[in-house]
């Protein structure tokens, strides 16, 4: 995409989770992003967390990036594209990603944890996918590695498209397969939910615009579970009860019979929406 520039800035939000053995993987694959128009925001849980070192162990010509002797010294460093920083005392997912988008700078803003990786075209695609139809608030269809990064041989997918009342029931999107415009969506925050908050952000962003599927396989989720324990992963009870009761501030017994419902949905899509390939 020769016009990139004119496509408005992508900033990407990172978050650690304490292991930096794969971040570099991760951060490689949005180096050779077709679409170079980008900012990354990494935030770490602590100054010496692992996953911070790479950074001053990348060598690449269109990046400088400040190098640390021993942890970092002081409390960020970065360059034109790659913001790392920590939040001292802060073992939450909420506070963390609420900095990274409070200092977006980006119009589009997309999600990428370390350990996963995007296909070189992903950025690419997905704008051009999106100005194409006018939407302002889409996602991916994504693959799953292992952690030696071999293939499971699965594409997962989901709906067309999501209203809110199907994000209601659901969570659709993968967090690294989100991307929405910040200009028609806002900027938005979350509220002290103490992980796994990316559902109660896409609950946000689908109040704004419905969220559409971009019917290819751009993205690779890592984990060291098998596609049972994924689903069991990914439909977790404890945590979609805190979204539903902490996020949309549902009394205890609503918030149970939506977890209930959205647990039933979440068996539905990886029924229907999950290839073996």
């Amino acid at each position: 995409m020769d016009n990139y520039q004119d496509k408005g800035l992508v900033s990407i939000i990172m978050l650690s989770h304490g292991d930096g053995a794969y971040v570099i993987d991760s951060v490689k694959s949005i180096l050779s992003q077709t679409y170079q128009n980008w900012e990354l925001l990494f935030v770490a849980k602590t100054d010496d967390d692992e996953s911070l070192k790479p950074f001053s162990l990348l060598r690449e010509e269109d990046i400088e990036i400040q190098k640390m002797a021993g942890k970092v010294l002081t409390d960020s460093y970065s360059n034109s594209r790659i913001k790392a920083s920590f939040i001292v005392g802060e073992d939450n997912d909420t506070p963390r990603r609420n900095s990274a988008l409070a200092n977006a700078q980006g119009r589009w803003i997309a999600f990428l944890d370390a350990g996963d990786i995007w296909e070189p075209t992903k950025l690419e695609k997905q704008i051009g996918f999106m100005e194409e139809h006018g939407y302002a608030f889409s996602y991916t269809q994504y693959g799953i590695i292992d952690k030696d990064s071999h293939d499971r041989g699965f594409v997962i997918g989901g709906k067309d498209r999501v209203t809110y009342q199907d994000m209601m029931k659901c969570c659709w999107p993968a967090y690294l397969t989100v991307m929405y415009d910040a200009e028609k969506v806002g900027r938005l925050q979350l509220r002290n939910l103490k992980g796994n908050n990316d559902y109660a952000l896409w609950l946000q962003a689908c109040e704004k615009a419905d969220c559409y599927l971009l019917k290819e396989n751009l993205a690779k989720l890592r984990t060291k579970w098998g596609m049972l324990g994924k689903l069991l992963l990914t439909n977790g009870i404890k945590w979609r009860y805190e979204v539903y009761r902490i996020e949309l501030k549902k009394n205890p017994v609503v918030a149970c019979l939506m977890t209930i419902r959205n647990m039933w949905y979440g068996v539905v899509k990886w029924m229907k929406y999950v290839e073996r390939v």
